[in-house]
């Protein structure tokens, strides 16, 4: 197996991505070694998810035009930070300060996208 793409997403995402692939599999009726690791990820992501892959993709998509890494878009739909103060924490690993303003921006993003 080889690595083709690597790209920073939001696990709503990965759920999506791993549901469509399992379900190619069936339906050709492959049964790959590698399945039951999809399976137990797929599991895993259902459990942790706080977000549909719809309302993630379009989050992230606009947290990244203001000006985040897609990385930090990706914790921001994981978390789902509730408070000013929390989204300050995952935004410590990017160069650029936001203010207060931009900040909430962020947050209602996630309320509208993310209910």
């Amino acid at each position: 197996m080889e690595i083709v793409e690597f790209k920073e997403i939001p696990i709503p995402l990965v759920k999506k991505i791993l549901e469509e692939e399992l379900k190619k599999q069936e339906e050709l009726g492959i049964r790959l070694d590698i399945s039951s690791l999809a399976y137990r990820t797929r599991e895993y992501v259902e459990s942790v998810s706080k977000c549909n892959s719809e309302g993630a993709k379009r989050a992230f998509q606009k947290l990244i035009s203001l000006g985040i890494k897609e990385i930090t878009a990706a914790m921001f739909i994981n978390v789902l930070p509730q408070s000013i103060d929390e989204a300050r924490v995952l935004l410590s690993f990017e160069s650029k300060t936001f203010t207060t303003e931009e900040i909430e921006q962020m947050l209602r993003i996630l309320e509208e996208e993310c209910k």
